[in-house]
């Protein structure tokens, strides 16, 4: 009986030695950004368009290791491109907070289903931006980027003869305005044509202005996905390291046959 009170002295000194050097706590949040707002261009004429609002961006169910997600700022990998004309904040807010035992059992970052949320949500304030920005000729703008990715905004925007088929596709007018003359000479469809593709070739420098920041907002996609994928350092072993130790300091004389023989970890 006196060695089964040590033996159980033993086994509850590696437990405690066991779970002592590999708890952590993980931690589910949610990390908000505050866009700020934006900055239409200004005419020489009118002066400038007040700023508008870009609006908040939230992921949600972010999970990961309190050290490293909270005290190492690791959450801030998943604020997103603010528009950089007022505000701007992110912050995190923590759901859940657990004691863990067992990396195993752990994920990290978020689903993919939340994140394709996001990118759909950047996707369309960007459309929306965008048209606005170009306040102008918002509605062509706007038929010019739906149901465009931002890929797809980026090399519009970076190609001048990409952004003039855009341009002439949204006014229903051929890109070469070769339309039928009437006895010889230019149709007024022809005319309007021309003017219509003039008036695309000189809204293009603006439009392309826009470019690094839907540049920006891509990056930031890609860096929230590597992030979200980050591997996860496995720690199990040092429980049965820590556990052996203790457990065969504490082993009493008489029972030299003693040994651990499962190791079960888990968390609540």
């Amino acid at each position: 009986m006196i060695v089964r009170e040590q033996l159980q002295t033993a086994a509850d000194s590696a437990a405690l030695a066991g779970a002592g050097s590999g708890t952590h706590r993980q931690v589910k949040i949610n990390v908000t950004t505050d866009r700020g707002k934006f900055q239409p261009p200004c005419d020489p004429e009118e002066g400038c368009p007040p700023c508008e609002e870009c609006g908040w961006q939230t992921i949600s169910g972010i999970i990961g290791n309190e050290a490293d997600l909270i005290d190492k700022g690791e959450w801030r990998d998943f604020c997103v491109e603010p528009c950089k004309c007022d505000g701007g904040d992110c912050w995190f807010e923590i759901e859940e907070r657990e004691l863990m035992y067992d990396t195993h059992s752990m994920g990290w970052g978020t689903t993919t289903q939340e994140l394709d949320k996001v990118e759909d949500s950047l996707t369309k304030a960007t459309r929306e931006i965008l048209s606005k920005y170009m306040y102008q000729c918002t509605s062509t703008v706007a038929h010019m980027v739906a149901n465009k990715s931002l890929p797809q905004i980026s090399a519009m925007l970076d190609n001048r003869e990409y952004w003039i088929m855009e341009w002439m596709y949204a006014g229903n007018y051929n890109f070469y305005c070769d339309y039928p003359k009437y006895l010889g000479q230019v149709s007024n469809k022809e005319r309007e044509c021309r003017q219509w593709r003039d008036t695309g070739y000189s809204y293009y420098p603006q439009a392309a202005e826009r470019k690094p920041m839907v540049d920006r907002i891509i990056d930031n996609i890609d860096n929230i996905r590597s992030a979200n994928s980050r591997p996860l350092n496995k720690i199990d072993s040092k429980y049965a390291g820590a556990a052996g130790q203790f457990f065969d300091a504490n082993l009493p004389q008489n029972a030299e046959d003693a040994g651990i023989a499962k190791i079960q970890v888990g968390y609540r």
